[in-house]
């Protein structure tokens, strides 16, 4: 039933950086082009890929295609492109040009290195206005003659343990405490709101008992750009911890843990010039599966309410439904093939848009959350309620009497009302923790707009905007290494050509 349940320890957070140059690895840092040369029998092996000067100024064109058939305003744009070993050495080196010629501020972040340190794949940031359906073509220009001439409106400040950014249109603050975000206009003064995390326990009948709210332990920058800022959070849902102690084993030391019993982990991407934040959302599960019954977890927001407050939300495939919010709306996705909608209008059909919106302060603004491939990850809860002025999603938001049942049955694979999981989550978890809950890890993607138009937002987290290079680009490239077979097509009995056309 619940469906995307990850077995993981924690969060890789990335190292902190700013404007200036990411950090090269220390292995890399020592390695000197020459310093270690190859032997004549390596390089004449085909396998050997040889360095190539660094550039001065070359040119990489990609597309992009809006495939969710909704307009989108300041949509990102992320993913990675190829270079050839040696060719890029400086990832700030780069500046960005649409079809007309037209600069866009762009940022990037190298996720792979060649031996030497240069650039093997760098991650690209920008955003876009586009069409449904339409496909851009961009170039990216690079090498160390090449310099944008692009500003940014985004301002990150680290304050303590703090961290405030400035978009142009919000202010925020991450911060320890028992706030997941505080939020500010930048063209108000004295609005600041909280966005906040919950947790609801139930009991074995699935009635609610207790909610912890969410509390944030540490808050770290790993990414900082012109484009966009992404923020670390860890902490936890109420206050209770786990000490477990596991035996060592032939290939395993002891181990003694204490953990959150509820933890949280999160990223948090703020863009420049705009209203929007990307969340990527973990949910970790240490408590003991016949005791500790979770009923919904998610994040509420705070919205403006009045007499003519509406909520739109993703119906059928998607599409905008307006309703107007009197008292309470709930909508939820309680199963794979069943959604409703209840409170103050009723409503039902098969597959909904894991979206929804409050149109507020005269129909000027709007409040939106959605969650990527919502129905498949069910059940999940969408609530407005006009008297709290909040707009809530729960990502695990069980209806009426159930609740995250985590209870097994089975000697061989760990059986639950909820989903199903393997023997063990890792060798420590051998023996009497086997087919255990502990250690679960539910990780989902949320956007959030505090503006825009929420229908291109809704539809669009399902289908992200991504950079598509040519494949003789990647091939030319050797970025993902020879596309071949090792021995040669005659030796292993293959056709080189049917392998070329595969990759």
């Amino acid at each position: 039933m619940l469906i995307g349940l990850c077995i993981a320890l924690l969060l890789l957070a990335g190292s902190t950086q700013s404007h200036a140059a990411p950090p090269v690895p220390a292995a890399l840092r020592a390695w000197q082009p020459g310093a270690e040369a190859p032997s004549p029998e390596a390089r004449r092996s085909p396998l050997y890929i040889a360095p190539v000067p660094a550039v001065s100024h070359e040119l990489i064109t990609f597309t992009i295609t809006e495939r969710e058939g909704v307009d989108r305003q300041q949509a990102p744009v992320r993913g990675g492109l190829p270079f050839r070993r040696g060719e890029l050495q400086d990832p700030r080196h780069i500046r960005l040009l649409d079809a007309q010629g037209r600069e866009h501020p762009v940022q990037g972040l190298v996720t792979s290195y060649w031996p030497e340190g240069t650039v093997r794949w760098l991650c690209i940031d920008f955003t876009t206005d586009i069409k449904a359906g339409q496909t851009q073509t961009f170039t990216l220009a690079y090498g160390t003659e090449v310099r944008t001439t692009s500003h940014s409106s985004l301002k990150v400040h680290k304050r303590g343990k703090a961290i405030d950014i400035d978009t142009g249109h919000l202010h925020l603050t991450f911060a320890p405490g028992a706030a997941f975000a505080h939020v500010m206009s930048a063209h108000s003064v004295g609005d600041k709101r909280t966005i906040q995390g919950r947790l609801e326990l139930s009991d074995a009948d699935g009635h609610p008992t207790t909610a912890l709210p969410l509390q944030i332990t540490a808050v770290r920058l790993v990414e900082h750009g012109p484009v966009q800022a992404t923020v670390y959070l860890k902490g936890h849902y109420g206050k209770q911890t786990v000490h477990r102690s596991f035996q060592p084993t032939d290939h395993l030391p002891r181990l003694n843990q204490t953990s959150p019993k509820f933890a949280f982990h999160g990223h948090v991407r703020v863009y420049g010039d705009s209203t929007r934040l990307d969340v990527i959302h973990a949910f970790g599960y240490n408590g003991d599966e016949s005791s500790d019954f979770v009923k919904r977890y998610g994040l509420i927001l705070p919205v403006d309410t009045g007499r003519e407050t509406t909520l739109i939300y993703g119906g059928e495939r998607g599409r905008a439904v307006r309703t107007p919010l009197r008292k309470r709306l709930t909508l939820v996705q309680g199963g794979h093939s069943q959604w409703a909608l209840e409170g103050d209008t009723r409503a039902m059909g098969k597959r909904f848009g894991g979206w929804a919106a409050l149109q507020h302060a005269g129909g000027r603004h709007h409040t939106t959350i959605a969650l990527r491939h919502a129905w498949q990850q069910w059940p999940v809860t969408l609530e407005a309620h006009a008297a709290e002025g909040s707009l809530a999603l729960y990502i695990y938001g069980a209806p009426k009497s159930d609740f995250l049942d985590l209870r097994y049955e089975g000697s061989f694979f760990g059986k639950s009302k909820s989903m199903h999981v393997g023997q063990e989550l890792s060798a420590h978890y051998n023996g009497d923790r086997k087919g255990r809950a502990a250690g679960l890890l539910k990780i989902s993607e949320l956007a959030i707009d505090l503006a825009r138009d929420p229908e291109g937002v809704g539809r669009g987290v399902h289908q992200p905007l991504t950079p598509v290079v040519a494949s003789a680009r990647i091939a030319a490239t050797k970025a993902l290494g020879h596309i071949g077979t090792y021995a040669g097509a005659k030796a292993a009995g293959l056709r080189t050509d049917r392998i070329k056309r595969w990759a």
